[in-house]
């Protein structure tokens, strides 16, 4: 245990494998500073409303070196290694704390001779292409391509790319998801992932496979919509939203949008918040106002600002996609402040015209399967009721059409809507710009699992100042565009040389028997951390997990962004509190 950073494993076998399934063991990072509380057994954890990433733990070499990566939907490069000095300042330490891999130390390693640059909203990572072989729990996939990282920077963990290829401008080869099917391990190009509520213990992510106990239901096919018909052509999860409403404490629920075939959505596992076009956002935010008056518009952040006490209380946001509804309760959808002295919470849902995401405030109630090869997504509403893993199969209807069970859903249970007039406009911010990220298509083969790590960035208490070259403004809100590549960032001839890794200990994997499945666990938090308030009327910036740190001043032509890319990238935004008497005169979010 270090001094910055608090990891605690759960105590489970760290992968297994049963016909085609891979577990793996869920680690809990907490940042520096923040107070731990428990819920029942659970491992503490700061709040997830504040920016947790989720992780998963894999292996690359021979020997196998352990590896802590970001599951990130939005994006589909496997790449390793950040540039830890160079990771947002505040991250810095968070980045050392994790071990790097040392190609020199794997007999299996092999340089392709190629380079690339991959762009995030807010940051880079210049990448040689690589090969080696690769452990997912006890599953091992040989020469497996990725991206050795030879200078990032704003970017404090590697990143395991699950999203489609975009086809553009990239070197084509097998990404990981494809290379599991190429050589046997699962059946399908296809995954299953269960975040789970922020007041669950369990998450994991299923290749090649789907669990009924993790779901109440059945599970809806959705068509992705293709790039052609796609936002910015992009090929990614994008699916159509139907209809939203909000369901009241009281059980009365408000239709706030409703359309066929609705608006374009995409499903991202990197991004913190979700990204709705304006009406809808809109919308949202005045149901809030009358089901809540005391909520307030900032308009120069966007925010929706609420009582941190509705977040505990009945209710939920309701997502329509075709005939299914997911509930997501009050307790997913608001975010605080990280100043439990204040009592202050927002809406986590900020404007987005062009690229509109759901990502982990949604998620977290939703059980999604991505099926790569029939160009679907299977919807149903998360629930946990033991464990049952199933194979996913071959052909256009691989996914199993099943049941799930009939165990409390993770959100609150909505009445039929009471629509409601359409909100008159409301001043906001300019929606936050867009961007692009990639992945490839191959053929299919047979069958995997592997879970999914809850991991929370590590802050410290300052913040990097903001130069006008990064207002708020500037900053994309979706995950890595792909470039050109730059001139090669070093030589490619057959001495490959790199950047030295750090030299964190690494950890051990144990292998279990192959007869046994176990459920993953993903603890998180209760309480908000506790945090020592600010002398200064700005009591500062909040950045990841909601350290108080350096506050900063907004330009007059700031706009709110979210994280949408394994914190990648990070938003910002002034909030002027001018009510219950709290003499508030600014407060900065930064949520990535």
């Amino acid at each position: 245990m270090g001094p910055l950073v608090t990891a605690m494993t759960l105590l489970l076998p760290l992968g297994i494998v049963a016909n085609g399934y891979i577990k793996h063991t869920i680690t809990a990072i907490t940042k520096p500073g923040a107070s731990l509380s428990r819920r029942q057994d659970a491992l503490p954890l700061s709040n997830v409303n504040t920016g947790t990433l989720y992780t998963i733990k894999l292996s690359i070499g021979s020997p196998p070196q352990p590896l802590t990566l970001v599951i990130d939907t939005g994006s589909s490069e496997l790449w390793v290694n950040p540039t830890c000095s160079a990771a947002p300042a505040a991250q810095v330490q968070f980045c050392n704390s994790f071990p790097q891999y040392n190609y020199k130390a794997s007999s299996t390693f092999n340089d392709t001779g190629t380079s690339f640059q991959l762009q995030y909203g807010k940051g880079i990572a210049n990448v040689e292409y690589v090969t080696d072989t690769i452990v997912i729990g006890s599953a091992t996939i040989h020469d497996q391509i990725f991206g050795y990282n030879v200078e990032s920077s704003q970017i404090p963990l590697g990143i395991l790319g699950l999203a489609p290829y975009l086809g553009r401008a990239y070197p084509e080869h097998d990404f990981v998801l494809d290379t599991l099917v190429s050589q046997g391990q699962i059946n399908s190009r296809a995954f299953s992932l269960d975040l789970r509520s922020v007041d669950s213990p369990d998450g994991s992510i299923i290749f090649g496979g789907i669990d009924t106990k993790k779901y109440t239901g059945s599970l809806e096919k959705i068509p992705i919509i293709p790039a052609g018909s796609a936002p910015q052509t992009t090929d990614r999860y994008w699916i159509y939203l139907d209809s939203v409403a909000l369901t009241s404490p009281s059980g009365s629920s408000s239709s706030l949008y409703a359309d066929t075939p609705g608006v374009p959505v995409f499903l991202d596992s990197g991004g913190t918040l979700s990204l709705l076009p304006t009406p809808i956002y809109q919308a949202i935010g005045k149901a809030f106002i009358a089901a809540f008056p005391s909520t307030i518009l900032d308009s120069k952040s966007g925010y929706y600002v609420v009582d941190c006490k509705i977040a505990v209380s009945a209710g939920s946001l309701d997502f329509g996609f075709g005939e299914k509804v997911i509930k997501v309760a009050y307790k997913d959808i608001i975010w605080n402040l990280g100043q439990p002295e204040l009592g202050l919470c927002v809406v986590g849902v900020l404007p987005e015209d062009d690229e509109p995401v759901l990502g982990d405030s949604f998620l977290r109630a939703a059980y999604v399967v991505y099926d790569q090869d029939n160009d679907n997504l299977h919807l149903a509403q998360a629930a946990n009721c033991g464990t049952n893993p199933v194979e996913i199969g071959k052909g256009p209807d691989a996914v199993p059409s099943l049941e799930g069970c009939g165990g409390e859903p993770s959100s609150t249970p909505t009445p039929t809507p009471t629509p409601v007039p359409t909100p008159t406009p409301t001043p906001t911010p300019s929606p936050a710009p867009s961007s692009t990220h990639p992945h490839p298509s191959t053929s299919s083969p047979p069958s995997t699992t592997a879970s999914a790590t809850e991991t929370t960035p590590a802050t410290s208490s300052t913040s990097p100042s903001l130069s006008p070259s990064t207002s708020p403004s500037s900053i994309p809100t979706t995950a890595p565009t792909i470039a050109p590549p730059p001139p090669p960032p070093e030589s490619t001839d057959s001495s490959f040389e790199a950047p030295e890794p750090s030299t964190s200990e690494s950890e051990t994997t144990e292998s279990v028997p192959l007869t046994t499945i176990t459920t993953v666990s993903v603890p998180v938090p209760t309480e908000t951390p506790d945090i020592t308030p600010l002398t200064s009327s700005l009591l500062g910036t909040v950045i990841g997990t909601g350290t108080a740190v350096t506050s900063f001043t907004p330009s007059s032509t700031s706009k709110p962004g979210s994280v949408v890319t394994a914190g990648a990238e990070q938003a910002y935004g002034g909030i002027e509190m001018r009510y219950l008497g709290l003499g508030v005169a600014g407060v900065v979010l930064v949520l990535g």
